[in-house]
């Protein structure tokens, strides 16, 4: 029947069992699914026998591992007696090899396990966080008593990194030995191209043959140490995230006293000539420099600094806290005009101070607050698919395809929380499909960082929307977030006087499916509108080509896109382009901040003379406003608004 284990690791979603036969000559046939990292089966079938208070089984073992296929050597042997086990076999999985000889007798053990090229990408299955590519070589064996078990073994690492990806991959060995209640064990690994990673560790273990244990001791004395030294980022692709890089030349050297549950711990760390990019923001950082220190049991963050390619700042310092608990973080961040998102959808620069805490058992949290001088926001530019996802409802199908989702969504390890507080009160961009705006906004980004909600409200400052250049200026506007960004409301309207009507225009929907409607007054059809904002005639009037641009501002309306010159010209570096053709008379005008509340437009045509206009805003509702043109006349003005 179904069933359903979650574990702390590894999620069963369907166990089956049946035994057929008597007690002295059954049949097994059992098979396990779920999720560890990656899909996992396994099924083991063959002759059980139960007699005379022994068990005694011959197994055939075969599954899949994600895309590593599992099969048994042959069958595998199984003893049972009330003071004896026995257990023998091998198993292949993928291109590696597992051997177990495993024999215990009253309170001795006699253990001897190996492994051949078995692949990295296993280690999975005990944590998410070891996604690796190479494989594992090794033997350990293990002997003694009841209170007195000691043991040796090595471990052989080859070309260990990203699984799937190409580069550089660590290779070296990890020994150990078990001996009268201590493990001592020392790591040397090198990668291609000169990171070296020593380390040596001599700490406490309660180790015994029946029943079987071993495991630290956090109480009593321990010793260690660990040297790293080389490219950051051969380091980085085995132990840190995917989906961030780190580069640079890294100096550690630390060493362990004290106890596993109150380290004292000394050395220093640095980085230097490094770089850091994060895949879902976008941030890339360049000139990072860390320096840190360890004393007692505590990792000081005396400084961490890195620039974007724009010469925007970040700065780190704070302190990590070790315990028998797990690590306690508390990091101060600083940002200084920082490109802190940089996505194709949105590019943002900005201000502000941060805390990252993390407190074992937690979820770790990001909170403070940024004020971004500048955001490109364009999540309109994108055309709608022609073919679109037809909603599917599976029904009466195994509980293994709903359990395994969640396994996916519910992985392992607490989840990184975010609560910032986002403010611009100018100079939030929002175009595409015609629309060409500029933003306040006030919002709070909160929740898990892979999927986060944002909630608030932008309002408009000034804007037009631009549809055969013919330019609707913007009247009001505001954009609602709770939620998803790209799924915000949006309430935008705006007008344009023609010769005998107002023609109007509401963007509505939200910023992934925007609706762009169009009215007038007095009231006509949609096509009779446009002819006459964009040639001043009616429909009967127009001619064969007329009638094709007209086509296409009516495409444009039902979502489909159309040609962006004013998008072509702000490749040059401007903040806004707008065209007009008034009178018969065409103009440009182009403008762009040149300060962080100095707004400064040209315009000019074929006709009239050119004409220029600063706008200076001192605080958030209060703009002073000064026009110039050709004939020396000048012309200055205040503006003042206040929201009820």
């Amino acid at each position: 029947r179904d069933l359903t284990i979650n574990a702390a690791k590894t999620a069963l979603d369907r166990v089956t069992l049946s035994l057929k036969g008597t007690t002295e000559a059954m049949n097994l046939n059992a098979s396990a699914r779920g999720w560890a990292d990656r899909p996992f089966m396994v099924k083991a079938t063959g002759p059980i026998s139960l007699r005379d208070g022994s068990q005694r089984a011959s197994l055939t073992i075969d599954g899949r591992y994600g895309r590593d296929v599992i099969a048994s050597k042959g069958p595998i042997e199984i003893a049972m007696t009330p003071d004896a086990l026995d257990a023998t076999g091998g198993l292949t999985v993928g291109a590696g090899a597992f051997d177990v000889n495993w024999r215990r007798k009253g309170d001795a053990l006699d253990a001897k396990l190996a492994m051949t090229k078995a692949p990295a990408r296993l280690l999975g299955f005990l944590s998410p966080r070891f996604r690796l590519g190479g494989d594992i070589s090794g033997n350990v064996t293990l002997t003694g008593s009841r209170s007195a078990l000691r043991g040796d073994g090595r471990i052989d690492l080859n070309n260990l990194g990203p699984d799937g990806a190409e580069g550089s991959g660590l290779n070296g060995a990890l020994t150990f030995a078990l001996l009268d209640g201590r493990i001592r064990a020392n790591l040397d690994a090198k990668s291609n191209n000169g990171l070296s990673i020593k380390g040596d560790a001599d700490v406490p273990a309660s180790a015994a043959a029946q029943p079987f244990k071993i495991e630290f001791n956090p109480n009593a004395k321990a010793s260690g140490r660990l040297s790293v030294q080389g490219p950051a980022k051969d380091g980085w692709r085995v132990f840190g995230p995917t989906e961030q890089s780190l580069d640079g030349d890294i100096q550690l050297d630390v060493t362990l006293a004290g106890t596993i549950g109150n380290p004292d711990l000394s050395g220093a760390g640095t980085l230097a000539n490094g770089s850091f990019e994060d895949a879902a923001t976008g941030i890339k950082l360049r000139d990072l420099t860390a320096d840190m220190r360890f004393a007692e049991s505590t990792l000081y963050i005396t400084s961490i600094t890195g620039r974007d390619k724009n010469g925007g700042r970040a700065d780190a310092k704070g302190q990590v806290s070790f315990s028998d608990k797990g690590a306690d973080a508390n990091v101060a961040i600083s940002m200084k005009d920082l490109r802190f998102l940089d996505r194709d959808e949105a590019r943002a620069v900005g201000s502000g101070s941060l805390v990252y805490r993390a407190i074992p058992g937690e979820a770790a949290r990001l909170t403070g607050e940024v004020r971004a001088d500048r955001v490109d926001f364009a999540p309109l530019n994108s055309q709608a698919p022609i073919a679109q996802a037809i909603p599917v409802q599976h029904i009466n199908v195994s509980s293994r395809f709903g359990r395994r989702r969640a396994a996916i969504e519910e992985r392992p390890g607490k989840p990184f929380e975010v609560d910032v507080t986002l403010k611009a009160p100018a100079r939030v961009f929002v175009r595409g499909r015609g629309l060409d705006s500029e933003w306040s906004m006030n919002a709070r980004l909160q929740g898990p960082l892979s999927k986060p909600i944002l909630s608030g409200e932008a309002d408009l400052i000034r804007g037009e929307f631009d549809l055969l250049s013919k330019r609707f200026e913007l009247d009001s506007g505001r954009i609602a977030f709770n939620g998803d960004p790209m799924q915000a409301n949006l309430n935008i309207s705006g007008s344009r006087a023609a010769t005998d009507l107002t023609a109007y225009v509401a963007v509505t929907g939200t910023l992934s499916v925007p609706k762009i409607a169009l009215s007038s007054s007095p009231s006509l059809p949609d096509d009779e509108v446009l002819a006459r904002v964009l040639y001043d005639r009616s429909t009967t009037q127009l001619t064969a080509l007329e009638a094709a641009q007209l086509a296409s501002g009516l495409a444009a309306l039902s979502g489909n896109q159309v040609f962006d010159l004013a998008g072509a010209f702000r490749t040059v570096g401007l903040d806004r382009v707008s065209f007009s053709g008034e009178g018969g008379a065409a103009s440009v005008s182009g403008g762009k901040y040149v300060a962080k509340n100095v707004y400064v437009e040209i315009t000019g045509g074929a006709e009239g003379e050119p004409a220029a206009q600063v706008e200076w805003e001192p605080k958030n509702n209060l703009s002073l406003v000064s026009r110039f043109t050709g004939a020396q006349t000048s012309r200055f003005s205040v503006r003042w608004k206040k929201d009820y």
